[in-house]
């Protein structure tokens, strides 16, 4: 048999178990590829999605406690809310919103581990959003962070992982790609 009818065959071969399993596969078509390849697009996720259904409906935000507004005496700012996250995101290729807020940063500006977080001024004098509504991204290279006033993107792979930050604790981390500033 010449190489030519093998390799037709074999294209063949997958094209028809492609057809046969694509609807046992359909949920995973997000998820990263066994060979490691990422999708061509990520998938963009809102902050919503990121909270269990259960959290979805009502869920209250405590008063913010009193503190020293301009001075750093006050006592720090206590975390509420939970730590649990929607496992069908986990090891997605995903694109997220959201604001920056430093872990490390380098003399230059360059910003290579931080939170994500869904308002502005989270994690500053406020008490941080619940663990499961803060990303903790680690970029695969730092990058120069212009301000950290405008919301950006992150693109990367998602993982239901907690960590815990000086800062705050995030139920899911992105191992970050890309970073871009969010357009309106």
């Amino acid at each position: 048999m010449s190489c030519q009818l093998r390799a037709t065959r074999r294209t063949a071969l997958r094209m028809t178990l492609a057809c046969l399993l694509a609807p046992l596969t359909c949920e995973a078509a997000d998820t990263l590829p066994a060979a490691g390849a990422k999708p061509r697009e990520p998938r963009m996720v809102d902050w919503e999605e990121l909270l269990p259904e259960k959290e979805r409906r009502g869920a209250a935000v405590p008063a913010s406690p009193a503190h020293d507004y301009l001075g750093e005496d006050g006592p720090a700012m206590r975390q509420y809310g939970s730590f649990a996250t929607v496992s069908r995101f986990n090891g997605m290729y995903v694109k997220v919103p959201g604001f920056v807020v430093p872990l490390t940063m380098s003399a230059l500006g360059h910003v290579g581990e931080f939170l994500l977080v869904p308002y502005f001024g989270a994690c500053i004098h406020v008490p941080p959003p619940p663990p499961n509504q803060i990303v903790y991204v680690k970029l695969d290279r730092p990058v120069k962070v212009k301000t950290i006033f405008e919301p950006y993107w992150v693109s990367g792979v998602l993982t239901t992982a907690k960590k815990d930050t000086r800062m705050a604790s995030a139920a899911y981390s992105i191992a970050g790609d890309r970073l871009e500033l969010y357009k309106y």
